[in-house]
Order: structure tokens, then sequence, then C-alpha cells
């Protein structure tokens, strides 16, 4: 399932994750801060209800006096009464309806607020009782119950007393009990919650990591190292698979690499065959026109002669195209071998000179070959080629009355040789472009058009040897061109 997703809808998925954990996490601390403000709030109606108790419990003493004043009084007829217990009486009945407000949650503390409530409307009775029959001249009938009344009064308002105590001490020990454990659990879940959090955020990013480098970085690192294998003509690595982005471009990758394979061997097939076909009649046109100069095949006149010796230059001319042709499809494939063997550089220079005398002589160019007893390692018939390619070179740039040098100097381990010219030189941007395939001096009109693949051939052969090439040039002055072999 997880392989079947596309790139961007695992980055969507990865990502949906974090959130989601960041949401959570973000819930949970706004519930326990939510729980917090609960118990905050609570600790404010704890302190609230206390205060009130407080003040029910002072108005109760001062209401306590009151009433014995009053109880004393109700027998003293020949006074005025005290009546003044009923505005302590009510005071103490509002605070108690208050109470009852506050408790409504706390059953417990609920009833005993009843309790001394009902209590409070009992003592009242008793004495708006009294006062009433004595209003009503019952004075015998409230002495008679004196005694037992003012004993329940007392009863009464201490039993009021102990029992708002009694609230006051149970609601802050419960309260305390039950804040301190709640605020201690909030605590520790807050504690649990952000442990979590990191933990979990520190295996998430680890995940995150092993899925970036496994399915992104590690798989990209494939198909570059793929590349080079297919740049280096080696086998490539298996298809990574999956139907993601990656994925798809690793197998089109692949397709396009088959696609090269097949159309390099098909290029060399086809250049084989051309090459085959072409050099085939060649051979025979050249070995037909080599037994017309020795006059085999009869006697021609000067003109006849002439244009034997034009074809004879023109195939050979042919068969180098040929040949560098040929050779940089097996410099390609890496089937190019040259043999280690010791050449004299003169006898290089000799079978160049013998080789373009003719064709150097008709453009009226001047052949300066310098002497030379060095020797080098390589490939003669190769090493030839490379000469014959930069003579072929130069001769296509000079004009009547120039002069085209060979030269040989030791180097180091390395014999450096130069091919210099008179020509109109080389502009300094393409001193190294003219040694890649199919690149020539654009803009000389003096040269002939050719293949673009001599040059790219020599720097080739030359690194075959171990040795590099290069070329200086000023225009308007000429140009040199170096290469080295390792001496012998």
């Amino acid at each position: 399932m997880w392989s079947n997703l596309s790139l961007t809808a695992k980055g969507l998925i990865l990502v949906s994750i974090p959130l989601l954990l960041e949401f959570a996490f973000v819930f949970l601390l706004t519930h326990y801060l939510q729980e917090a403000e609960t118990e905050a709030q609570r600790a404010i109606e704890a302190r609230h209800i206390s205060d009130v108790v407080s003040q029910v419990t002072t108005d109760l003493y001062t209401l306590y006096k009151k009433v014995s004043l009053s109880a004393d009084s109700i027998y003293e007829v020949r006074q005025q009464l005290d009546t003044s217990y009923t505005v302590g009486f009510d005071r103490v009945q509002q605070e108690y309806a208050q109470l009852d407000l506050l408790t409504r949650g706390r059953p417990d503390l609920n009833a005993l607020v009843k309790q001394s409530s009902k209590s409070i409307q009992e003592a009242r009775s008793i004495l708006d009782e009294a006062i009433f029959k004595i209003r009503q001249g019952k004075i015998d009938e409230v002495i008679a119950s004196h005694r037992p009344k003012t004993a329940r009064l007392s009863q009464l308002l201490h039993g009021i007393l102990a029992s708002d105590l009694q609230i006051v001490a149970q609601h802050d020990r419960d309260y305390a009990a039950s804040s301190n454990l709640r605020q201690a659990e909030i605590r520790s879940k807050v504690a649990q919650v952000s442990y979590c959090a990191l933990v979990g955020s520190i295996i998430f990013n680890v995940l995150l990591a092993a899925f970036f480098f496994k399915t992104i970085v590690g798989r990209l690192l494939v198909m570059s190292e793929n590349a080079a294998k297919l740049a280096a003509d080696q086998p490539l690595h298996p298809p990574l698979g999956g139907h993601d982005e990656i994925g798809e471009l690793d197998l089109a990758f692949h397709d396009m690499a088959k696609t090269i394979v097949e159309s390099a061997r098909m290029k060399q097939e086809l250049v084989g065959m051309l090459t085959h076909d072409l050099r085939t009649p060649l051979t025979f046109i050249q070995g037909y026109l080599e037994m017309q100069k020795q006059g085999l095949l009869g006697e021609s006149n000067e003109r006849g002669q002439k244009l034997v010796r034009l074809a004879d230059r023109n195939s050979f001319h042919m068969m180098g195209l040929i040949n560098d042709l040929l050779d940089s499809q097996k410099i390609e494939s890496d089937m190019l071998t040259i043999e280690q063997e010791e050449v004299c550089v003169a006898e290089l220079f000799e079978a160049v000179r013998m080789t373009t005398e003719d064709w150097v002589a008709e453009h009226g160019i001047k052949f300066n070959i310098q002497d030379s007893d060095l020797f080098v390692t390589g490939d003669q018939e190769k090493l030839t080629r490379v000469l014959l390619n930069l003579v072929s070179n130069a001769v296509k740039y000079s004009k009547d009355g120039d002069t085209i040098s060979l030269g040989a100097n030791m180097t180091g381990n390395f014999v450096e040789m130069t091919v210099a010219d008179q020509g109109p030189g080389i502009p300094k941007d393409m001193l190294k472009a003219v040694f890649e395939r199919f690149q020539q001096v654009k803009g000389d009109s003096q040269a002939t058009k050719g293949s673009g693949l001599g040059l790219a051939i020599c720097k080739q052969l030359v690194n075959l040897h171990g040795g590099k090439i290069w070329v200086t040039s000023e225009r308007n002055k000429g140009s040199v061109f170096h290469f080295t072999i390792p001496a012998a």
C-alpha cells in the first residue's frame, strides 16, 4: 500500500502526522489548563464559602448575646421588650441562603448548611412566640416555659456555632486534600504529555530522516550511480521499484539506457557496415591507381598521370576519413588498443613527408622537418596517423608559399613533437574546442571543409599513449600543435 503511493502523497502524510500530533498536544494542554482553571475556581469558591462561614460565625456570636438579653427581658414586663435580635436573625438567614447557593455542588456541606439554617429558624420562632404571647398578656404561660425554652435556645445556638465550625473545618480539610491531589495529578499529566511529545518528536524525526534517506536520498544516489555507470558503459543497478515519482523516473532512466545502448550498438553496426562497404571498393580503386602509376596498365599522357595522382590523393584522403570514423567508434567502445614498441621519431617524420610531399608541393607549401635522434614508446602506425592528421590540418589552412614545420624535443620523460603552420591562427575561445568531435574553426573561408574528426582522433590517440595534446596560436600568426609521447 505504502509503496503504491506517490512521493507527493507520502510527503503529505508525513507532514500531516506532526500536525496531528501537535493538535493532540495542544488539545491535551488546553484540557489540563481548563482543569487547572476549574481547580482555581474551586479554590476561589472555597475561600468565598470560608469567608461567608466566618461572617456567619461572627454574626451568630453577636446574635447569641442579643438573644440572651432578649430572653431575659421577656420576663421583665415592666420594661420595654428588646426585639433588636430580629435584625441579627435576618442577616444570618440571608448569609445561610448565600451559603446554600455556594454549596449546591457539595451535598455534604449543603446538608450541614440546611441543618444549621433550620436551627436558626427554630431559635427565632421560640423568641417570636414568647414575644407574641407577652404582647397578648399570657405572661404566666411564658414564665412557666421559661427554663426549657431558654435551655433549648442555648442548645440551638451552641449547636449552630459548632455546626458552622464543623462546616469550615470539613470544607477546608476536604478542599486542601482534594486540591493538592488534583494539582499534583494535573502537573503529573502535563509532565507526561510533555515527555510523550518529546519522545514522539524524536522518534518521528528519526523515522522521517530514515524515510528521507531511504526513499529519496538513497534512491537518488542509486540513480546518480546509474548515470555514472551508463557513462562508463557498465551494468546498471536493478530498477528501484515503487510507483512514486522517483520509481517512475528510474524506470524511464532504465528504458532510456536500453535505448542508448541499443542505439550505440546499431550505430556501431552501421559504422562497421559502412566502413567495410566503403573500404572494400576503395581498396580496389587504390590498387588500380597504384598499378596505373607504375605503368602496369599502359602509358598515359601527362594530363592522365596528373588525374591519376589526384584520384590517388583523394582516395587516400577518403581512406583516412573512413579510418578516422572507424577508430572514433572503437575508442568510444573502448575497443581500440595500441602496440607498445620503440619508435624512431625521424622515421615518423619521414613517413609523413613521403605520404604528403606531392600534395604539399601541389599547394606550393614548403616542408621543414627537424632532424631528430629521439625515440618514443608507442604504436608507430597510430603515431603516424596523428602526425598525418595534424599536417593535413595545417595544409588546409596554409596558402602558397607558407611553410609547415615538424620538430621534436625532449621534455622530462616525454618527447614533445610539434607541427607548426603559418595559417590564419585560431581564436582563443576555440583553442580547446578544436579537439572536440565535429568542431572546426568558423569564419575561415580559406579552409576546405572536413569531417571535424581529425583533431578529435589525434587527442584520443595521444591520450591512449599516456600523453597530452594542445595548441598555441595567435590570429594571423599561425598555429603550433604540440603533443607528448613517453620517451623510449
